[in-house]
């Protein structure tokens, strides 16, 4: 589990070699500080003083043969210097001062560090034993050809945390491949909207041949109407384009439509209507699988995993609905710079996300922040995933296969997402009231 396994162990010669290297470098800070206050304090008679007011000031000079418009600008940026005791202890008490603020500020940041240290022992120790196998809830599996038809052992568990400012990421079983569930529902519609508008982003650049539409300043090479968009400025799809047209109307047809599982299309009657986009909606929003059927069998894997590869992502190798919890964090971290684009289609997939239907296990731990998450539950698959709208947002995937999703499992796996909050905490400085430094 990265540093959470260590935590425990490596402790306190950690906190010795942080200390030490803290101890080093204020101590050759202060002792520059003190050199220079000393240069400029010790030879009356060739002292150089620095403006206070003015930061361009170069030095004080004595020299007669200076120009007249020289010595003038000098003269503004330059103090005389000091003829008696009294104004040297004036000068010294002044330079004190300022010493003494920095080294206030300094033990700040000293006190800030050993606080934030302290917090993230504390979480990485209580996540760690959590995650021991002796302290997970405990998963019934059916068993074949016994007597006894269910068996107990401790749940399956993995999880991924990262920090989507800076990069940083750690987790607990990460590249263990799992059945993902529901929650390949997000990753898979973030390829569907790529595709489309890749699609759209062709038909507004380039004829049906490739050829370019605009020269590199933006400039029209074509005269007249867009030869790609009608009168009012739409896409003219062309036979076969028309799945990438999702104003179009959907209508649900129950005797051919219909998929088990989760959703609300299954509740309708034949007849209902959305627009596509709005099916792309329920895909997400209520994890429909009617609406997901659609979108698989219509656009497709091929994008999707070519998608994955480049990302780096190697669960899909094993099968569509096979992730790990850091190939689950890689997605998120980039449905999250997606939602920052602010597209039609980037905007309508935060909302869904954020008002998502099914928010058991992630949302509650975290109820004071919004979550654009996406939840799965199957068999052996009891999972969620989300982006967390923190000051620093973060990206947190919890996969276990507490399928039972009782009470107690949720409240375990919440556990696991406020040891990770702290974590995240931890890392923004405070001192020992709790402030931010």
């Amino acid at each position: 589990m990265g540093t959470a396994r260590t935590a425990t162990r490596k402790n306190k010669r950690r906190e010795s070699y942080v200390f030490s290297v803290v101890a080093i470098i204020l101590t050759a800070f202060l002792l520059a500080s003190v050199a220079l206050n000393i240069f400029l304090i010790s030879d009356r008679d060739n002292t150089v003083f620095a403006s206070k007011t003015e930061a361009d000031t170069t030095a004080f000079s004595e020299s007669e043969s200076t120009s007249a418009s020289t010595s003038d600008k000098e003269s503004e940026n330059t103090v005389t210097p000091p003829e008696t005791d009294k104004e040297y202890e004036e000068i010294i008490s002044e330079y004190e001062e300022e010493l003494q603020a920095l080294r206030e500020m300094v033990e700040s940041y000293a006190e800030a560090a050993q606080n934030n240290f302290d917090a993230q022992n504390t979480a990485f120790t209580a996540l760690a034993s959590l995650v021991k196998t002796e302290n997970r809830p405990l998963h019934n599996h059916k068993k074949d050809n016994e007597d006894d038809p269910t068996v107990s052992t401790p749940a399956e568990l993995a999880f991924a945390y990262l920090d989507l400012e800076t990069g940083f990421t750690f987790g607990f079983n990460d590249d263990t491949v799992m059945y993902t569930a529901s929650i390949i529902k997000a990753p898979f519609m973030y390829s569907v909207f790529k595709e489309i508008e890749e699609f759209e982003y062709n038909k507004l650049n380039f004829t049906t041949d490739g050829e370019a539409l605009y020269d590199d300043e933006g400039n029209p090479l074509f005269e007249g109407q867009h030869p790609n968009l009608d009168s009012e400025g739409n896409i003219i799809y062309l036979k076969g384009e028309e799945k990438y047209d999702l104003s179009r109307e959907w209508v649900y047809d129950s005797k051919t439509m219909y998929v088990e599982g989760s959703g609300e299309i299954q509740k309708k009657k034949s007849g209902f209507t959305l627009t596509y986009l709005e099916l792309a909606e329920y895909a997400l929003k209520y994890s429909d699988n009617i609406a997901f059927n659609y979108f698989t069998k219509t656009f497709g894997k091929s994008y999707y995993n070519s998608l994955a590869d480049s990302l780096g992502v190697k669960g899909h190798k094993k099968g569509f609905m096979q992730l790990s919890a850091n190939d689950a964090a890689v997605f998120l971290k980039e449905i999250y710079d997606y939602f920052e684009t602010d597209s039609v289609y980037a905007a309508m997939m935060k909302k869904a996300m954020t008002n998502s239907m099914h928010s058991v296990i992630i949302p509650p731990a975290l109820k004071d922040y919004e979550c654009a998450h996406k939840y799965g539950w199957d068999v052996d698959s009891y999972h969620d995933i989300a982006i967390v709208y923190h000051d620093r947002p973060f990206a947190v995937v919890v996969l276990s296969d507490l399928d039972e999703g009782r009470y107690s499992d949720n409240a375990y796996i919440q556990k696991i997402v406020k040891n990770l909050l702290e974590i995240h905490d931890s890392f923004t400085p405070k001192n020992s009231n709790g402030e931010l430094t």
